[in-house]
């Protein structure tokens, strides 16, 4: 009965355990190793030595002869040693078959997960995990039962490290594995994720080459769109220019033959546009107040009369009624539609006030009073002289002045509103009304552009009687010699006119040269310098 044990320089050198399925090892034993043979039946002990060697070892197999009784004791006793060293020699043997058999058929279980391993790393990663601590708990167990009833001898620890060595690397082998399938998912992700990010690069570009696409087309379009709204603006404003000069030439037609049926300068038509131009726009506010029921206007319209009916020649009593109309328009304003409101007070206000024209010629102080009003109004309302004058305008033409063919108002309107006018232009000067030189545009497109007649000469000595004087103090010699014209020119032209109203004529005549010659333009007019209170107060229009 044989056992064959492997060296133990064998044991290191050829019996290692190489990488998974590249130098993998295994534990069988050596052909070319000298084995250690132990025989019961030859008495044949270790190596084949030499005799020397036997003989140093207390061996010796020269004659035949019968020992000695001490050689029969002692072979004897040596042939129970030796028995019991083949014991113990055979559980170790026995030991480590068994051990060998064990890792064999690890090994071969190792090399079924190692192929299976390349089919599904992450599967037999865990597969081979799981062996491992298995097999290492059944070889503890296996070792520790063992080792209480034989002592392993040197050459078993010696595999047992061999062993531990193999499972070392079969652990090296294992993280290798979890190496590489760590560093292939890794390398599969950054694929996945480098062709991700190049599906959405390309779907990027694609999405700007559409955008790019659209916006070109959208240009095109906005292009073309843009020549036509260009093109049909042109085409509007040609046809626009066409009307309005069709517009320019019918309004030159009809104030050429306006001019041709008035007398009137140019400026003095532009001054009339320019006052009803203002008026129109105050209308144009209070447009659905004008068109409300009469009640409701008369509601508006009723503190505005009562105010300009309570007016009296007395400072104290101009301003009790300019008062009362500031705290009425201003009301007027607060309301809902309160802009609306206001210009229709505003405007009938104005259209009042310059009702009381008629009676305006007897009565020049109230001329002063009603002037000096509109005056205290402006600070609050600077449109108002504007609007007082453009109501004047539509009552009496030569307050322009402008003198309509056949123009025949009674002589008490004319008078009354001039010197209504007059009384606005002898005013001190404020930025809202130049009144001095309204007062010298008016004389010179009078004198220049009106005809000398009966009406024309009233207008102008109910003008000169009420603000001469202050045309006088602002202009000094140049009013002279515009008085002096007067005298020179149009009383002479009076003269030549018609002889049916020779009466009238003869007595306007002789009050303009007198004012002239008598020079009376050097004093005040009478009721020019308003008293701070009077008794004068019942004196109405």
């Amino acid at each position: 009965m044989k056992f064959a044990v492997e060296d133990e320089d064998r044991e290191h050198s050829g019996g290692g355990v190489g990488m998974l399925g590249t130098n993998r090892g295994t534990f069988s034993p050596s052909t070319s190793s000298t084995p250690w043979v132990f025989s019961i039946d030859d008495e044949s002990v270790g190596p084949k030595e030499s005799l020397s060697r036997q003989k140093k070892r207390g061996f010796t197999s020269s004659s035949p002869s019968s020992p000695s009784p001490t050689n029969k004791e002692r072979s004897k006793s040596f042939r129970k040693e030796l028995e019991h060293l083949d014991h113990c020699t055979k559980v170790n043997a026995q030991a480590w078959i068994d051990s060998y058999n064990d890792s064999q058929k690890l090994f071969r279980e190792l090399s079924d997960v190692n192929e299976e391993e390349t089919l599904d790393l992450k599967s037999s990663i865990f597969s081979v995990v799981d062996q491992n601590e298995w097999f290492k708990q059944e070889t503890t167990k296996y070792f520790n039962a063992n080792s209480a009833k034989n002592k392993p001898q040197g050459h078993k620890n010696r595999s047992l490290h061999a062993l531990d060595d193999s499972l070392k690397a079969v652990k090296a082998e294992i993280d290798h594995v979890k190496h590489l399938k760590t560093m292939a998912e890794k390398a599969k992700r950054e694929a996945e994720e480098a062709h991700r990010k190049r599906l959405e690069m390309e779907a990027a570009l694609e999405k700007q080459r559409q955008l790019a696409a659209e916006k070109e087309e959208q240009e095109k379009m906005a292009l073309l769109q843009k020549k036509k709204q260009e093109e049909e603006a042109e085409i509007a404003r040609q046809k626009a220019e066409a009307e309005a000069k069709e517009k320019r030439d019918l309004e030159e037609k009809s104030k050429a033959a306006a001019r041709s049926a008035v007398s009137a300068s140019s400026s003095a038509l532009d001054w009339e546009a320019e006052c009803s131009k203002a008026y129109a726009s105050h209308k144009e506010l209070a447009k659905f107040i004008f068109e409300a029921s009469k009640l409701e206007r008369l509601k508006l319209e009723k503190p505005l009369k009562k105010a300009v009916n309570q007016l009296s020649c007395s400072m104290q009593q101009i301003s009790f009624v300019s008062n009362q109309v500031n705290q009425f328009l201003a009301g007027q304003r607060a309301q809902q539609n309160g802009d609306a409101r206001y210009s229709y007070c505003l405007l009938r206000f104005t259209e009042l006030m310059v009702q009381q024209g008629p009676g305006l010629g007897s009565s020049k102080n109230l001329a002063f009073a009603y002037a000096e009003l509109a005056s205290v109004l402006s600070r609050s309302h600077e449109c108002l002289p504007q609007l007082i004058v453009a109501a004047l305008h539509r009552f009496c033409p030569l307050t322009v002045p402008k003198h309509p063919k056949g123009y025949t108002a009674p002589q008490g309107e004319v008078k009354g509103y001039v010197a209504f006018y007059a009384a606005l232009c002898q005013l001190d000067p404020c930025p809202w009304f130049q009144s001095s030189g309204q007062g010298w545009s008016y004389l010179a497109r009078f004198l220049n552009t009106i005809p000398a007649n009966e009406r024309t000469a009233i207008a102008l000595d109910s003008f000169l009687q009420i603000a001469g004087y202050k045309m006088y103090l602002s202009y000094r010699r140049q009013q002279l010699k515009l008085f002096q014209y007067i005298n020179r020119e149009f009383v002479p032209a009076l003269c030549q006119g018609d002889s049916k109203d020779a009466d009238d004529i003869d007595a306007v005549k002789s009050r303009i040269v007198k004012y002239v010659e008598k020079q009376q333009f050097l004093q005040a007019p009478e009721g020019s310098a308003i008293p701070q209170t009077d008794d004068s107060q019942h004196i109405r229009c």
